[in-house]
C-alpha cells in the first residue's frame, strides 16, 4: 500500500470512527436515551394507573347508588300499590259504614 492510499484509508477510518462517536453521544443524549423515555412513560402510567383508580372508585360508587335507586324505585312502586289497594278498601269500608248508618236510622 503507497503511503497516499495509506493516508486515504486512515482519513476513511477515521472519518468512519468519528461518525461512530456522532451516533453514540446521540444515542446516550439523556433527552433521546430510551432508559430516559421509559422514565417518562412510567410516570405517566403511574398517573394514569391514579386516573384509573379514580374512574373505577367513581364507577363502584355509581353502581351502589344505582342499585339503591333501583331498589327504591322498586319499593316505591309496591307502596304505590299499597296505597291503590288500602284507598280502594277504605272507600268499599265507607260504603259500607254509610250503609250500615242508613239502616240504623
Amino acid at each position: 500500500m503507497t503511503p497516499a492510499a495509506r493516508e486515504a484509508q486512515l482519513v476513511r477510518d477515521t472519518a468512519a470512527v468519528m461518525r461512530l462517536l456522532e451516533t453514540a453521544l446521540v444515542f446516550n443524549n439523556e433527552e433521546t436515551c430510551p432508559a430516559a423515555e421509559l422514565k417518562k412513560l412510567q410516570v405517566k402510567n403511574e398517573k394514569l394507573k391514579g386516573e384509573l383508580a379514580k374512574v373505577e372508585n367513581a364507577f363502584n360508587d355509581y353502581r351502589g347508588k344505582h342499585e339503591i335507586q333501583v331498589r327504591l324505585v322498586t319499593e316505591l312502586g309496591q307502596k304505590t300499590e299499597e296505597v291503590a289497594r288500602l284507598t280502594e278498601e277504605r272507600k268499599k269500608l265507607q260504603e259500607e259504614l254509610g250503609a250500615l248508618q242508613l239502616s240504623m236510622t
